[in-house]
């Protein structure tokens, strides 16, 4: 026959008080860790739809703003001259807000923006890139090409290729 060996669990083991004390304070550690990770990622999507909520704003203040050109190159009777010329581009016919040579985005000076959406500034830069016959029309019609930079905010940019008809030699 064989024997069976009984392993005494210690007296000391056996005893339960406290245990629920435990396992109460290791559950409040755990939903303390989970409720600051849930804070931390509600905090971080915030900002992240703020930014995403400021972009989408400066982008269509943008969109706007170089939109403002139509009407100034439409007041012109003839193709316009180059007023701003710029060292590093001789063919800029309007600088930011009439801006320097070199101007960058976050050098634009209070007060020098070509106009404001919702309290936003903005500046326009216009450079004559080319201009081309218009086909059917006599040669005194030009077609002239302008790219056209937007810039709101000192933050976002946005360049529009425009064309406009001039006659042009009267």
């Amino acid at each position: 026959m064989k024997s069976i060996k009984i392993i005494m669990i210690p007296d000391i083991l056996k005893n339960q008080r406290g245990t629920a004390f435990i396992i109460t304070m290791m559950l409040l550690i755990l939903l303390t860790f989970m409720g600051t990770f849930a804070l931390t990622t509600t905090n971080i999507e915030i900002n992240i739809a703020a930014n995403e909520k400021d972009y989408v704003r400066d982008f269509y203040i943008c969109d706007s703003g170089w939109k403002e050109i139509l009407p100034w190159l439409n007041n012109h009777a003839s193709p316009p001259s180059l007023v701003n010329v710029s060292l590093n581009d001789p063919n800029t016919v309007k600088n930011f807000g009439g801006g320097g040579d070199g101007m960058t985005n976050s050098a634009f000076p209070n007060g020098t923006e070509d106009g404001s959406l919702s309290g936003i500034p903005y500046w326009n830069r216009v450079v004559y890139n080319t201009n081309t016959f218009v086909p059917g029309s006599g040669s005194d019609y030009l077609r002239f090409f302008y790219t056209v930079t937007s810039n709101a905010n000192r933050r976002q940019e946005i360049d529009v290729t425009m064309a406009k008809v001039f006659k042009v030699g009267y």
